[in-house]
């Protein structure tokens, strides 16, 4: 007895593929024409992995700004201001009293014989009002987590250096306020070759980021990106 046809189920997974291939092709066609209306297809078109903070009344985000996703030394981050919970904007790296945001653009320290890319920024206010971004600095080698601080709402922000001065040390995970304390994840490419293995440890800091210590490792190998 025949159960089923087996020349409508080849049929079927044809139609199938091609919808899925289809689907594939639309959705990235107008992901790029919504993006190129946005950035009008100039140079720093890729524009993502945005961090959003609430200071009071103020809205705080920072993103970063490259000619693609992956690696790119020309890569910036920036930052923006709303007071009607996101509705309207501040104009790119300008505060809300319209001057410039003193240190931004933020981009990675590139050295005499390397260039690294500012891959991420990530918000985080402390107990004592400051504002902090952690800011990650990859390539072909590591650059570690550099801090920025800002102790007047994010007008201005100061340059704090990498987090122990430890280059495997990069922030791809998030930062949260227990109390006094900080927390934060991060992953550690021991071999700073950006090849695996990789592990997620946990810091901490007890002096609003000045200083951080390792508080365990969340795993030993196989992840990268973490939240808490």
């Amino acid at each position: 007895m025949k159960i089923f046809d087996t020349t409508h189920v080849r049929t079927l997974l044809l139609v199938l593929t091609l919808l899925v291939v289809a689907g594939e092709f639309f959705g990235v066609y107008y992901a790029q024409k919504l993006r190129d209306a946005y950035s009008n297809g100039a140079p720093g078109s890729w524009i993502g992995r945005p961090s959003l903070i609430e200071n009071g009344d103020t809205w705080i985000s920072v993103y970063r700004k490259a000619n693609r996703h992956a690696f790119d030394a020309q890569s910036t981050l920036h930052i923006r201001f709303s007071q009607d919970e996101g509705i309207t904007w501040t104009s790119e790296d300008i505060f809300l009293d319209g001057y410039p945001v003193l240190g931004f653009p933020i981009s990675a320290h590139h050295s005499p014989d390397s260039n690294f890319d500012v891959s991420e920024g990530i918000l985080v206010k402390t107990e004592n009002e400051n504002l902090l971004l952690f800011a990650r600095e990859e390539g072909p080698l590591q650059n570690g987590t550099y801090v920025w601080r800002s102790s007047d709402g994010g007008a201005h922000w100061t340059d704090e250096g990498n987090i122990n001065n430890d280059n495997t040390l990069l922030m791809g995970g998030q930062v949260i306020s227990v109390e006094t304390d900080l927390y934060a994840t991060f992953w550690v490419d021991e071999n700073t070759d950006y090849e695996p293995p990789f592990k997620t440890v946990l810091y901490t800091s007890a002096d609003n980021g000045k200083s951080w210590i390792h508080a365990s490792d969340v795993t030993s190998s196989g992840t990268a990106e973490s939240a808490l």
